[in-house]
């Protein structure tokens, strides 16, 4: 797998005025692939969750 190639998964869910977006993504971290998963509403700071 190329190094600079960074699989990307996005959904995005829209509840009436509120705006929920999910995204996935693979980083390289210590040697190793962790999956990565950004959690964000409209309004609100994003969650990041790794995977190990």
């Amino acid at each position: 797998m190329p190094k600079n190639y960074v699989p990307k998964l996005d959904h995005k869910v829209r509840f009436g005025s509120v705006t929920t977006s999910l995204t996935t993504r693979l980083f390289p971290i210590d040697g190793g692939w962790r999956v990565c998963t950004f959690f964000t509403k409209s309004g609100e700071f994003g969650v990041k969750n790794c995977t190990f």
